[in-house]
C-alpha cells in the first residue's frame, strides 16, 4: 500500500513520504480528518474511501493507537 499514492505525495516537494506514518494529535476519527494537512488530504481522502467502498460487510472503521484504522466488530 505504501507505492499507492507515491506520485501524488512526491507532487508537493516536501519530506513527507507516502511510507511516513501520519500520527496527529487526535482522540477520534473526526478530530484526526480534521488535523489531515491540507497538501495530503486529497491523497488520504481519495485512500480512505478506496478502503471503505472496499470493506467487507460488517467492517467498521475506529480509531486505534492514534490512527485510523479498520476492524471486524466481535459481533460477526
Amino acid at each position: 500500500m505504501c507505492t499507492l499514492f507515491t506520485q501524488e505525495f512526491s507532487k508537493f516537494g516536501n519530506n513527507s513520504t507516502p511510507c511516513t506514518p501520519m500520527k496527529l494529535d487526535a482522540n477520534n476519527v473526526q478530530e484526526y480528518l480534521d488535523k489531515v494537512p491540507e497538501e495530503r488530504q486529497m491523497a488520504f481522502n481519495k485512500l480512505r474511501q478506496t478502503i471503505i467502498d472496499n470493506l467487507p460487510s460488517g467492517f467498521a472503521e475506529d480509531f486505534s493507537y492514534g490512527y485510523i484504522g479498520f476492524n471486524v466488530p466481535h459481533s460477526l
